[in-house]
């Protein structure tokens, strides 16, 4: 088998026909439970110790479009009646009320509310919408809505960062500053928003980083890292014709397929996934070189074809959260939250009857 075979197989020998089944969209980690949104609108919960399911009433009579925490740790929803609710003593109280795209909600460091959409940037406490068309992709241009679901995170500054993907026509961002209510407009330098669609938002103490990564006949990927809204690229990966071997052939050596990533604040290490598995990487090292990074995982997940705007397979794993320094979990297309535990892996599948 050849490499280019190799990568075929890597990446579709499992394709999943799950369309209309229950999934994972969204997870967080609350005291010592995981939240879990699934794809019905329902809400599962799981314990950090060892990932069972925990039975709790929550008297939702309504499915959920997005889960968040703010910041004095309470549970918040945006329900399907476009309603925002704080879970308060076992009952919910109506705080605000989002439009109908409603892609995710953050709150600042003074507690305010911001939900964020097609629309734009929503102030839940008097409904102002922010909205920006400039682009960074000149493949990409707006009107009056972005029109996609997006990637999003506010960072210890209250900057909400908001990212796209578009296929083979790459991906855009924009960072909404919450104080001042404007658009921070940030200098991307040599990182090709055309080509990498982007996949996640995370951030250390200092920095913000974005993962992206594409799928579409070959692959690639990237991390990159902002100071002071200027990009450097921490690490690129991209595919590449090897060395050829003893009868003179060469073949294609597939790139990293880069999806979600994370900064893990219990050990301070960087984390990516790929088609390859789970990567970790110390700050302290040459981390643009990947034998730097240690492939720490490598869960067999199904993957699905017929990606949005381009030739391949969409990603199939959407977020990373850390439970301490070992354990983490993800959240995955096709398989459910995957949970490890610093030494094995258990999928976690959903119970989408749950409310």
């Amino acid at each position: 088998m050849n490499k280019g075979q190799l990568l075929f197989l890597t990446l579709f020998s499992s394709i999943c026909w799950s369309y209309g089944q229950t999934q994972f969209e969204d997870v967080l980690i609350h005291e010592n439970e995981i939240w879990a949104l699934t794809s019905k609108g329902s809400i599962n919960i799981f314990g950090t110790s060892d990932g069972k399911k925990i039975e709790k009433e929550l008297g939702l009579k309504t499915t959920v479009i997005a889960l968040a925490k703010d910041k004095n740790g309470k549970i918040v929803i945006v329900d399907g009646n476009n309603i925002i609710r704080r879970y308060e003593g076992g009952d919910w109280k109506d705080i605000g009320q989002s439009g109908s795209t409603v892609s995710g909600l953050v709150f600042d460091n003074n507690n305010r509310g911001f939900t964020i959409g097609e629309s734009g940037v929503t102030d839940i406490r008097n409904g102002q919408i922010y909205f920006s068309n400039e682009t960074l992709n000149s493949q990409i241009q707006y009107k009056n809505s972005w029109s996609k679901k997006s990637r999003f995170m506010i960072d210890k500054r209250d900057n909400i960062w908001i990212g796209f993907g578009y296929g083979e026509w790459g991906g855009n961002m924009f960072i909404f500053n919450t104080d001042q209510r404007q658009f921070i407009k940030p200098n991307i330098d040599s990182f090709k928003m055309e080509l990498l669609p982007i996949k996640s938002f995370f951030e250390d103490s200092i920095n913000v980083y974005l993962s992206a990564g594409l799928q579409h006949m070959t692959t690639s990927g990237a991390i990159i890292q902002f100071e002071n809204f200027k990009a450097k690229i921490l690490f690129k990966s991209e595919s590449h014709w090897g060395s050829p071997d003893k009868k003179g052939a060469q073949y294609m050596e597939s790139g990293q397929y880069i999806g979600p990533g994370g900064f893990n604040p219990f050990n301070h290490c960087i984390y990516f996934y790929s088609q390859f598995g789970i990567y970790k990487g110390e700050p302290k090292k040459d981390l643009s070189k990947i034998e730097n990074w240690d492939l720490i995982l490598k869960p067999r997940l199904k993957w699905t074809s017929g990606q949005p705007d381009a030739v391949g397979s969409p990603m199939n794993v959407s977020k990373l959260v850390f439970i301490d320094k070992d354990r983490f979990i993800f959240v995955s297309q096709n398989d459910g939250i995957g949970f490890f535990d610093g030494n094995a892996l258990k999928m976690i599948e959903p119970d989408s009857d749950r409310r």
